[in-house]
């Protein structure tokens, strides 16, 4: 999937108990994509704790779309992000900092059952990092329309630019420092 010479639009919704709007939506949208974008693939990944029927439903909808593959799970998500032209999922904590940490272009619909992805999104899209995807944008015409449009946008930010991502890192660099020094008493 990583060496598809397509250009890929990645479809994720982290762990899979939400965003089956989203995926139906992509996968129902997929024929559209097809004439109006036949240079892209639609990669989308359902996530790992999606039940099996739902992921049963899922790939029954998606059979026979060329332009279209669907998995559950790949170890490779910071690759799939980092080659695509365009990032769509929900606007989980991890699936932001990714967003952020690699700077793919992104659209992003939260969820509603998960009121802080919905103050994460508005802050993104203040910052101009992600566009927004609502609830009635989830209508297959109006969502290939409005990927149609972002994909045209030029990018607002490069990886790393507007934060500094290495907390962790910097905070063990500045405790060595603090253990090196002698204690005067």
């Amino acid at each position: 999937d990583l060496n598809r010479s397509k250009k890929m639009i990645l479809v994720s919704v982290g762990g899979g108990q939400l965003g089956h709007n989203l995926l139906e939506s992509i996968i129902e949208a997929s024929p559209i994509f097809d004439q109006l974008l036949p240079d892209f693939h639609l990669q989308v990944f359902t996530g790992p704790w999606i039940s099996e029927e739902k992921f049963f439903q899922l790939q029954r909808v998606a059979e026979n779309k060329t332009n279209l593959t669907l998995r559950k799970y790949t170890s490779q998500l910071l690759a799939y992000m980092k080659k695509a032209e365009l990032s769509i999922s929900l606007c989980g904590y991890n699936t932001a900092m990714n967003v952020i940490r690699t700077g793919v272009k992104s659209m992003m619909l939260p969820s509603s059952k998960d009121w802080e992805q919905k103050i994460r999104v508005e802050k993104l899209e203040k910052l101009g990092l992600v566009k927004a995807i609502h609830s009635d944008d989830l209508q297959p015409e109006r969502l290939t329309q409005k990927i149609i449009e972002y994909l045209h946008q030029e990018p607002a930010m490069q990886p790393f630019k507007a934060f500094k991502l290495q907390g962790a890192q910097k905070t063990a660099d500045l405790l060595k420092e603090l253990l090196k020094c002698k204690v005067v008493a």
